[in-house]
């Protein structure tokens, strides 16, 4: 996923993130396997209190889906998935998205792993921190690399008591 947010009165230059996820089909399903968050900038510790709704760009459509679905949708099922686990803060439902020994390496450089830990770590640390938003995810593109490996760029969206960021 490639991000990026401006307008951030406590920082007027733009602040460009890039999250990459690993997804691996096992046993007929995507799961992620790997997860890293990163930016050439730790702002963390400020929030996203200073963003406004005009500050980023919107979240792709998504298409009707086929029959039988392709890879491409069923990996927005598990995105989609995500984003609703997180938004309504529940732990084990992100746990089974993950791959049982995932790793995700956080915007702090914090490698936790496992995907109890990884659920964990999410709802822990980081939701509080950015004030209890609302995620909203969509994929930009999306290469299936193998038939049990894709590459998907996303677009997130976090709302939070009227603000927005990308």
């Amino acid at each position: 996923a490639r991000w990026q947010i401006t307008g951030d009165s406590r920082n007027s230059e733009a602040r460009d993130f890039v999250m990459t996820l690993i997804l691996r089909k096992q046993q007929d399903r995507w799961r992620i396997l790997a997860a890293q968050n990163g930016s050439t900038e730790d702002r963390s510790r400020l929030g996203f209190a200073n963003l406004r709704p005009g500050d980023v760009a919107p979240i792709p459509a998504s298409g009707a889906p086929s029959s039988p679905p392709t890879a491409e949708e069923r990996a927005r099922l598990v995105i989609s998935a995500f984003d609703n686990a997180w938004n309504h803060r529940d732990a084990s439902t992100i746990a089974r998205l993950f791959a049982p020994k995932s790793d995700l390496v956080d915007t702090s450089a914090q490698w936790v792993q496992g995907n109890r830990e990884i659920a964990s770590h999410i709802l822990r640390l980081q939701v509080p921190g950015l004030k209890n938003p609302a995620l909203t995810s969509g994929i930009e593109r999306f290469t299936l690399l193998h038939p049990d490996i894709a590459f998907a760029q996303l677009r997130w969206k976090l709302e939070t008591s009227g603000t927005s960021a990308m």
